[in-house]
């Protein structure tokens, strides 16, 4: 966070966003990896 704050002059409303956005790419790319690993593929 302190990063993106200092680095990149995110506020702290953005930062927020940021995290949860990144945790919903996180969760979509274990959703992928889990179909492709699905047994009858």
């Amino acid at each position: 966070m302190k990063d993106l704050i200092d680095e990149f002059g995110v506020n702290n409303e953005s930062v927020q966003i940021i995290l949860h956005l990144t945790d919903q790419l996180h969760w979509s790319q274990t959703q992928i990896k889990y179909f492709y690993n699905s047994p009858g593929k």
